[in-house]
């Protein structure tokens, strides 16, 4: 059973940053140097969607920013 789904989101935006943050930093982090993101996660990254791994089915997560969320952006 998986996390719920928000903190799994969180918890892969956190990954993300930390891998942006290596790609500027080689060496910083022996782990994070040594993981390659896969296809399928660079080209939800590329589209600004996230992409969580750990669900085995076609998905990607589009965040809605605050200024989306009024009434008439929804």
């Amino acid at each position: 059973m998986h996390p719920p789904l928000d903190s799994m989101i969180a918890s892969r935006k956190k990954y993300q940053h930390k891998i942006s943050k290596k790609d500027k930093k080689p060496g910083s982090n022996a782990f994070l140097d040594t993981v390659e993101p896969t296809t399928k996660e660079k080209n939800a990254t590329n589209l600004g969607l996230t992409f969580i791994p750990e669900y085995n089915f076609p998905h990607a997560i589009y965040e809605i920013t605050p200024s989306e969320m009024s009434s008439d952006g929804l």
